[in-house]
């Protein structure tokens, strides 16, 4: 029920479920231009789902309603937190799931500029756990993309 309800917050965003053929050399039909760039306007997995978000608050019967369409039928709160979610999407999309792209790609300016041109994302260092020496946890420093600062 949470991802039907997720999927329906997406589509009021203008977001889809892609089942487009992505095979090599093949244009998407989710791939969508705006001002001579491409980006992605749709939800291709799991985990790009799970980023919308669904308020905590939201009963079994107001996801329902929701689902069926019946938005003018929620409390006022939950309206204002669905559209506040619609707005988020519309205005920062569905990120890309760390670790899509190599940590060489990500290294390259080339990718760096395309990120940022194209889509809006710059590459950030983040510095992860990634083990444990002695009971001392153990970080790496890891290329991850992020939103651009607004202006």
């Amino acid at each position: 029920l949470d991802d039907n309800v997720r999927r329906a917050i997406a589509a009021s965003a203008g977001l889809f479920t892609c089942q487009a053929d992505h095979s090599f050399r093949k244009r998407a039909t989710c791939l969508k231009s705006h001002q001579g760039r491409e980006y992605l306007g749709a939800i291709h997995s799991e985990l790009e789902l799970r980023q919308v978000t669904l308020p905590e608050d939201m009963s079994v019967l107001q996801k329902l309603m929701y689902e069926d369409r019946k938005a003018e039928s929620l409390p006022d709160d939950i309206k204002t937190k669905v559209d506040n979610e619609v707005k988020r999407l519309r205005e920062c999309g569905i990120r890309p799931p760390l670790g899509t792209l190599t940590q060489k790609v990500l290294a390259s300016p080339l990718a760096r500029k395309r990120l940022k041109d194209d889509y809006g994302l710059e590459v950030v260092e983040e510095k992860r756990v990634c083990g444990m020496n002695n009971g001392v946890p153990r970080y790496d420093t890891f290329l991850v993309t992020a939103n651009l600062a607004p202006k």
